[in-house]
């Protein structure tokens, strides 16, 4: 749509979709009319949080901004009794992400929709910390979202148990949903060195289960490795004490 505008400004309100911009000077006496500047705008939808519209994430920059939002704890309280979904495949490119969350106090505590889409070809860890996942500790629901090639490296500088997981490194404190979720292509590695103190806790989607209200459901790992280099590995739960894997 060809639009004319007054001054330095043009407003973008309301709309989304991607936009190209052609400046053209129109005064004569001073300017050419072929001196022009363009440029494509991509305007995105972000959403609400709300059931019907919720937040919305597309690249590996939005997915990071939205980790950081729940460990910092910047206003969205874990964005609890908030919605987020997923809307392309989002590829890392081999670069490291952060655990989203930092504590059971600040931890993602909404519902992300992954619409089936994928998070492929990330890095989370480096073997030196503990609760390395995606989520640091999952206090929500997690749905229809996969992972490839995802490599995750837990570990603890002091010997003390460790947990790695794709999904969440979870633990005894807080209760979550994780439903039809597919890892493929990945690995965990987690745990102090063999025969020293502590436990470890490696498990493809989570580390450590023990809470009666957690769920997890219609999921599936493949050609994916996991390792403990002490106790406690799983393909889909490293250690579960309680919950229904259905």
């Amino acid at each position: 749509v060809k639009q004319e505008c007054e001054g330095t400004s043009l407003d973008f309100t309301g709309k989304s979709g991607s936009f190209k911009v052609k400046v053209t000077a129109v005064n004569p006496g001073i300017y050419d009319s072929s001196e022009t500047a363009e440029a494509t705008i991509t305007l995105n939808d972000y959403g609400k949080g709300t059931e019907s519209e919720p937040y919305k994430i597309y690249t590996a920059s939005d997915w990071n901004d939205f980790s950081d939002l729940v460990t910092n704890n910047e206003g969205k309280a874990g964005y609890q009794d908030k919605y987020i979904e997923v809307v392309a495949d989002i590829d890392f490119e081999n670069t490291f992400v952060k655990p989203a969350g930092k504590s059971a106090q600040m931890s993602f505590k909404g519902t992300l929709d992954g619409n089936g889409y994928t998070l492929k070809n990330a890095k989370i860890g480096d073997g030196t910390a503990s609760h390395q996942a995606f989520f640091y500790l999952l206090n929500g629901t997690v749905k229809n979202l996969n992972f490839d090639n995802i490599t995750v490296t837990g570990g603890n500088a002091n010997s003390a148990a460790s947990s790695a997981a794709v999904l969440t490194a979870g633990q005894s404190t807080v209760a979550f949903t994780i439903e039809n979720c597919h890892i493929t292509n990945s690995s965990v590695i987690s745990g102090p060195e063999q025969g020293t103190a502590g436990g470890s806790y490696a498990g493809g989607f989570v580390g450590r289960c023990n809470n009666s209200s957690v769920v997890i459901r219609n999921c599936s790992i493949s050609n994916s490795t996991i390792t403990a280099s002490n106790e406690n590995a799983g393909g889909v739960v490293a250690l579960l004490g309680a919950g229904t894997l259905d």
